[in-house]
């Protein structure tokens, strides 16, 4: 668990630009729009909404850097060179199928957790890898479930130790953020504009360190496949052409699909 948690640290901290850009993408603008909306719009007892339309905003359009994301891992992995347009492009024109995938899955999850809540809870482990198995294995929403169900067995609790960890972390550091800047507001320091910036800035910032834990989801999602295929790495062709390879699910029809970003390579 830790070991994940450390990698995807790492990894954070080797392609940061990458990465921030990725996800900054979508959630800049969408900071921007929110602090406007609370500093001018809503009232201040509103905080319900802003936690409202956050969700929105991450179940509407996250599934592009989730998927921009995880292609660009599954490249750097690979040790393949992938830049912010190519992770972006495949962000994009995978956006349909994660978005369905993921509003479904959050359904039976909402479910689970309005029954007696552990099935919940059960249910969100289970479907931790849904994003890597529809971007790197092209699944659709049942497949999806299906295959994430199937690497999630024997790690779970390793999962939502990683889930503990980091939010626990990361909201101790946004808190240790936040309470100095309220401070500032209340003596007067800060002025409703500047307050806006310092706090579209954090909240980006924020951002950024969440992306610790869907990186920590593919990194276990690659050791799954890497055991599934026997082999200690899934690079080069091997990765596209060995039987029972990295895309055992799909077939070629599948790898020359336009929706899909991932095609054999050229002789």
């Amino acid at each position: 668990m830790f070991r994940k948690i450390g990698e995807a640290i790492q990894l954070l901290g080797a392609h940061f630009p990458l990465f921030a850009a990725i996800v900054l993408t979508i959630w800049l603008p969408a900071n921007a729009l929110l602090c406007h909306l609370t500093y001018n719009v809503w009232a201040d007892d509103e905080g319900l909404a802003v936690m409202r339309a956050a969700v929105w905003i991450e179940g509407i359009f996250g599934p592009i850097y989730l998927g921009a994301l995880m292609y660009a891992l599954s490249e750097i992995k690979q040790k393949r060179p992938v830049g912010y347009a190519k992770a972006m492009e495949a962000g994009f024109r995978n956006w349909g199928r994660l978005f369905v995938a993921n509003f479904v899955a959050g359904l039976i999850i909402v479910v689970g957790l309005i029954a007696l809540v552990i099935p919940g809870i059960y249910l969100s482990l289970r479907y931790a890898l849904l994003d890597s198995v529809v971007i790197l294995e092209g699944a659709d929403a049942g497949e999806a479930r299906r295959r994430s169900g199937e690497l999630t067995k024997g790690i779970m609790l390793k999962i939502m130790g990683t889930w503990l960890v980091c939010y626990v972390a990361i909201l101790f550091c946004t808190v240790a953020i936040y309470v100095p800047i309220g401070v500032a507001q209340e003596m007067g320091a800060l002025g409703d504009t500047a307050s806006m910036i310092v706090e579209v800035c954090v909240d980006c910032v924020a951002d950024v360190m969440f992306l610790v834990v869907p990186i920590a989801m593919f990194l276990y999602y690659w050791e799954k496949r890497e055991q599934e295929s026997g082999s200690e790495k899934l690079t080069g062709k091997d990765v596209y052409e060995s039987e029972g390879s990295f895309f055992e699910k799909a077939d070629l029809g599948d790898l020359e699909d336009d929706g899909n970003p991932y095609r054999p390579p050229q002789a």
